[in-house]
């Protein structure tokens, strides 16, 4: 499970790279912080972090972004958005644990598009 952290945030710097090109780093910035916390919250529903585990990923990030000129309530305001979004959505859907939602498929066996 300690893994999965940064796992979490090379997918998520990843996916983002475009969004940093084609926008301003703080506007950047403010869906990177939202991101961590949707990917912290699925995360969480999904059993592959405890809270403990989200606490520490959450602090991290947070100084992460601190030293990049976000302010404290600005990033704890933009992470707790996207978490609690995705905490309603999965709620609604009834992801939990164990859920086909949160069954990544093995490696190599991905369908093709």
């Amino acid at each position: 499970m300690s893994h999965l952290c940064p796992i979490l945030m090379a997918l998520f710097t990843i996916a983002c790279v475009p969004l940093a090109q084609a926008q301003g780093a703080s506007e950047f910035n403010k869906e990177a912080i939202k991101s961590t916390g949707e990917a912290a919250a699925m995360a969480f529903v999904c059993g592959k972090l405890n809270q403990a585990q989200i606490d520490a990923h959450k602090e991290k990030a947070r100084r992460l972004y601190l030293a990049d000129g976000v302010s404290q309530a600005t990033f704890d305001a933009l992470y707790s958005e996207g978490f609690k979004e995705v905490q309603v959505q999965a709620k609604a859907s009834h992801v939990q644990a164990g859920s086909p939602q949160c069954q990544l498929p093995a490696p190599g066996t991905a369908k093709q598009d």
